[in-house]
């Protein structure tokens, strides 16, 4: 049996990584003789050198294209004009003004492509096996991949359908061909632990409805994407509930955790507390007061009396505006009034992560996969400072809603007051939040549960040929 997890999102996004690790152990563990190629980021899973999970020889990594239909007009017109000089696109722009102007029409050009990728995954998923089969795999072969080898494929990453850092386009659109193939090619697909929303373009929730409707079994991540979905996209398929894939992070090791909070932290007797930032859309005004704010909190922190506080990355990507939190930890530290210190992750794998944030006494996140990871772990607390409906689910699946707060309107007095309020009744949050991850567990293998009748078929029916 073969299958293709298609979409994962950045190992350098450690919440996204989790969710692939999750998926790959639970996976071998639950149907050994499976194999596994998976398509995405996946340069960065590739040179994940200490990522035991990644390294088993059932696990291969595929590129596939990013259009399908036009991907095939495209080689067409590739095959007729290979004799022409290529003219090379210089990206560097030396001039300021013009720099600017450079970027603004590669964002327009971003949008414009997202567009084309819709229209692509929509008429991509039309078309009848036999013809696709044969006049529209060139894209696929181009790539070194029989995309009729695959028995089925499942959706990686957490939220797959939402508009990019919801400016209103669909940045999701090149999650949507390869599901495209899957209908072309009458292989079954299956959304598993994905948020939903919010889908701006009508365009945009046109074709998610399509895709959603074309798929073998759907499991949403949480709630709140559910109504989002029977509110504003009126899908017929059968639409279950369940959680994160990466809850079912196995093998946390607490000797490790002591281990890496006595690197860290210094004094055994303090409160452990973790502050978790991220870039989100903000204006550059609203983003420096956001800064401002995440540092007075440190401050206060670092005031109280027996609290021991750390700056936490959990994503480092250089390249990524919105993925550098080690950079955020440091410009936080900037405007400090004192001096903490930043971890950072950048070589840790997943697991050590998620035995760290477990370690803890309380997390103070931005990050919605922090929560998770150390809720694998075994369960910290946290006071959540949420973006979007999704981090919004996950905090009420974990019992922590009345420590949730809007990324927007946020204040310190409104973090350390809740930060207090925790320290006051940590015996009676970490038994309520410790029933809640059991649970939040079982409903992670609804994941499972939604592909076991066809991932059982398949390997029934390879065990007979």
């Amino acid at each position: 049996m073969k299958i293709l997890i298609c979409n994962a999102g950045s190992y350098l996004n450690k919440g996204d990584g989790a969710i692939l690790v999750s998926m790959i152990d639970t996976l071998l563990d639950y149907f050994p003789d499976i194999k596994i190629d998976v398509a995405g980021s996946i340069v960065s899973y590739i040179n994940a050198e200490r990522e035991s999970s990644l390294k088993s020889k059932q696990i291969k990594f595929v590129n596939l294209p990013g259009f399908v239909i036009l991907g095939t007009f495209k080689s067409f017109l590739l095959s007729k004009f290979d004799n022409k000089k290529k003219i090379p696109f210089k990206k560097k722009v030396e001039r300021s003004g013009a720099y600017s102007r450079y970027r603004l029409f590669y964002h327009y050009l971003h949008i414009l492509k997202s567009y084309l990728i819709l229209f692509d995954a929509f008429v991509t998923s039309f078309i009848p096996k036999k013809m696709f089969q044969r006049f529209f795999t060139i894209s696929y072969k181009r790539k070194n991949v029989d995309i009729f080898s695959y028995d089925a494929f499942i959706v990686a990453g957490g939220t797959q359908f939402e508009d990019k850092e919801y400016f209103g386009y669909p940045g999701f659109a090149s999650n949507l061909p390869v599901l495209g193939t899957a209908c072309a090619a009458k292989i079954p697909f299956f959304i598993t632990g994905q948020s939903i929303g919010p889908i701006k373009s009508s365009l945009g929730r046109f074709v998610v409805r399509r895709m959603l409707n074309k798929a073998s079994g759907i499991c949403l991540r949480e709630e709140f994407s559910q109504k989002y979905v029977l509110n504003n996209l009126s899908v017929k398929n059968k639409i279950e509930t369940g959680s994160d894939w990466a809850f079912l992070l196995s093998d946390i090791n607490d000797d490790l955790v002591k281990k890496y909070i006595n690197q860290y932290f210094f004094c055994s007797e303090k409160r452990k507390v973790l502050i978790i930032p991220r870039r989100v859309a903000h204006s550059k005004k609203a983003f420096e007061q956001y800064l401002i704010k995440l540092a007075e909190i440190a401050d206060r922190l670092v005031a109280m009396n027996k609290v021991e506080v750390l700056l936490f990355p959990q994503t480092i990507d250089s390249l990524s505006f919105l993925h550098d939190d080690l950079k955020t930890c440091f410009e936080i530290k900037r405007i400090m009034k004192n001096q903490i210190g930043v971890v950072d992750t950048s070589t840790w794998t997943i697991k050590e992560i998620a035995r760290f944030l477990s370690g803890v006494d309380l997390l103070i996140t931005c990050r919605m996969h922090a929560l998770i990871m150390a809720a694998a772990g075994g369960g910290t607390p946290g006071i959540i400072i949420s973006h979007i409906h999704k981090f919004r689910g996950i905090a009420i699946q974990l019992g922590l809603n009345e420590f949730l707060l809007d990324n927007y309107s946020f204040s310190a007095d409104e973090v350390i007051s809740k930060v207090v309020y925790a320290f006051n009744n940590i015996e009676k949050i970490n038994k309520n939040h410790k029933n809640c991850i059991q649970k939040i567990k079982e409903k992670a293998f609804k994941n499972v549960n939604i592909l076991w009748p066809t991932l059982t078929y398949c390997a029934t029916k390879k065990k007979d040929i």
